[in-house]
């Protein structure tokens, strides 16, 4: 029969031991020189879901957990408190777009006109235009945990379309 003091590997648990190094000066040593980082970027801002209007910014593509993905950036033109809130939507990156992913779908909404097979889209596209877009609450991680409150953001979730400015103006490639 085995004590219950003896943890399952077959050490005893000597609680004066642990008691007495916790004590130590040796303990205390351990976390002097504890390490310090610092905070890469402004975290991701949380505005309330729903319909806003956006101008696009800029993209960047960045690996993300061993997948490519194309960030687009979008400011908030919407008049009112979230005036000036910098939004992302992701999308997968191809090298060549399929028909059916989202950005292929974003820019063919926006283009206004049915997809071809080798047809040539550019995010220029989303340049000098205001955008509707749906704004969503992220609240999940990427494994599905939820995010405490202070850690949850904003995103772009769908482009609804143009709501000012010419389709096929600044896309000389279609």
């Amino acid at each position: 029969m085995t004590s219950p003091n003896v943890f399952k590997n077959g050490f005893e648990n000597n609680l004066g031991q642990v008691m007495k190094i916790r004590a130590s000066e040796e303990f205390d040593l351990r976390f002097q020189n504890d390490v310090e980082v610092t905070l890469k970027n402004e975290p991701y801002l949380l505005i309330p879901p729903g319909v806003y209007e956006v101008g696009y910014t800029g993209s960047e593509k960045r690996r993300y957990f061993g997948a490519t993905k194309l960030y687009c950036w979008f400011e908030v033109v919407t008049q009112g408190p979230h005036f000036g809130a910098s939004l992302f939507k992701a999308y997968n990156w191809y090298e060549k777009l399929p028909m059916g992913s989202d950005l292929a779908k974003d820019l063919l909404r926006l283009y206004g006109k049915r997809g071809r097979k080798n047809m040539k889209l550019s995010l220029a596209l989303f340049r000098n235009k205001i955008i509707e877009v749906v704004v969503r609450k992220v609240t999940l991680d990427r494994k599905q945990v939820i995010l405490p409150e202070h850690l949850q953001y904003s995103v772009v979730d769908k482009i609804l379309g143009i709501a000012a400015g010419n389709s096929r103006k600044g896309n000389e490639n279609v």
